[in-house]
C-alpha cells in the first residue's frame, strides 16, 4: 500500500544511506507518504526530494535545503547529520523537515538567494540577523513548528 500511495504522488524520491538497522525502508516510505498527504504536497509538479543520512559534524541534527535556486523551488535535500539516531528521532526530524519542504514548495516561505539574510514567511519579511534563531534558540523563529 505504501508503494501505491507514492506511485500516485508526483514526488520523485531518492534515499541515500538509510539506516535500515534502525528503520525499515517501508516504514520510512510510510512516513514520507503520511507527511506528503497531511501537508498536501502530493500533487506538486516536479517535486523532488533527496534524503541523505551521513555522519556530519555540524551543530544541526537534520536540515532541509532546496537545490534549485528559484522563487518557486521544487528540488529539495534533507540531510540527517547523525547515523545512530533512534527511530523516534528519525521520525520527528523527518516530519519536521518535510514541513519546511511544504513551506517552500507551497510558497508560504520564500527566499531570495541574492539577499541571503532576507526571506518572507506568510507574506511578512524577516531578516535572519534579527531573528532569535541566530542566538541558537531557533524555536522562536516564526517558520518553525
Amino acid at each position: 500500500m505504501v508503494k501505491s500511495i507514492l506511485k500516485k504522488s508526483l514526488l520523485k524520491l531518492n534515499i541515500i544511506n538509510l539506516p535500515e538497522n534502525i528503520i525499515s525502508k517501508q516504514e520510512f516510505l510510510g512516513l514520507i507518504s503520511f507527511a506528503c498527504e497531511k501537508l498536501q504536497i502530493n500533487a506538486i509538479k516536479g517535486l523532488e526530494i533527496e534524503i541523505v543520512f551521513k555522519e556530519d559534524y555540524v551543530y544541526e541534527i537534520a536540515y532541509c535545503e532546496w537545490i534549485n535556486f528559484t522563487y518557486k523551488p521544487t528540488k529539495f535535500k534533507i540531510t540527517f547529520c547523525k547515523l545512530n539516531m533512534a527511530k523516534r528521532s528519525i521520525t520527528k526530524y523527518l516530519l519536521h523537515e518535510m514541513v519546511h519542504v511544504a513551506q517552500y514548495a507551497t510558497y508560504k516561505m520564500t527566499y531570495n538567494y541574492r539577499y541571503p539574510n532576507k526571506f518572507k514567511f506568510n507574506k511578512k519579511t524577516y531578516y535572519k540577523n534579527v531573528l532569535d534563531g541566530e542566538d541558537g534558540y531557533w524555536l522562536k523563529d516564526p517558520f518553525e513548528i
